[in-house]
C-alpha cells in the first residue's frame, strides 16, 4: 500500500524495552515455548534418575538459562499488556514460574543428592500447580486476547502500518 511503512523487528527492544506494545503473535512464539522449558525442567529432572555427579552441574546450567530469560519473558509480557490496554506491572506475574521452577529444581537435586525419592511435602507440591495452572490460563489469555484497536496511552497499534502519506 502507497505511504505506508511496516516496523522492522528490533531484537534488543522486543526483548528489552519496556516501551511500545507487542501482538499476539511475537508474544506466542516466544513466550510459549519459554513457559514449556519453565514447567518442563523440574518435570524432567524428577522423571529420569540422573547419576549424582551430572544432577548438580545440570540444575545449575538449568537455573542460569531460566536467570538469563527472565528479563525478556517480563520486558514481552509489560509489552503484551499494553497492547491490550492494561498497566504492565500486571507482568511481575511472570517471574513466578521461573522462581518457582528454580525452587523446585534445587529442592529436586537436594531431595536426590540426599537419597530421597519425594522432595517435596504434598501440600507444596499442589500449591505449586495451581500456581503453574493459573499462570498458565493468563499467559494463554494474553496469547490469545485481541490487540486494542488502533494508538492507545501506551503507543500505536504495531500490527498496523505507520502512514507516511502526509510526510511526502
Amino acid at each position: 500500500m502507497p505511504g505506508t511503512i511496516k516496523e522492522p523487528f528490533h531484537f534488543g527492544h522486543f526483548f528489552f524495552s519496556l516501551n511500545g506494545r507487542v501482538t499476539r503473535v511475537p508474544f506466542s512464539v516466544f513466550i510459549l515455548p519459554s513457559k514449556i522449558f519453565f514447567w518442563g525442567a523440574p518435570v524432567v529432572i524428577r522423571a529420569y534418575p540422573l547419576d549424582k555427579s551430572l544432577l548438580l552441574p545440570l540444575v545449575a546450567v538449568i537455573s542460569i538459562l531460566h536467570i538469563s530469560i527472565l528479563w525478556p519473558i517480563f520486558a514481552v509480557t509489560f509489552k503484551r499488556l499494553h497492547d491490550i490496554g492494561l498497566s504492565g506491572l500486571l507482568g511481575l506475574l511472570a517471574f513466578i514460574p521461573p522462581v518457582m521452577s528454580m525452587i523446585v529444581s534445587g529442592l529436586t537435586a537436594r531431595a536426590t543428592l540426599n537419597g530421597l525419592s519425594n522432595p517435596t511435602p504434598i501440600w507444596i507440591g499442589t500449591m505449586i500447580n495451581m500456581i503453574f495452572y493459573i499462570i498458565w490460563a493468563c499467559t494463554l489469555a494474553l496469547a490469545f486476547w485481541p490487540s486494542c484497536k488502533g494508538s492507545n496511552t501506551y503507543g500505536p497499534d504495531p500490527s498496523q502500518p505507520e502512514d507516511t502519506s502526509e510526510v511526502f
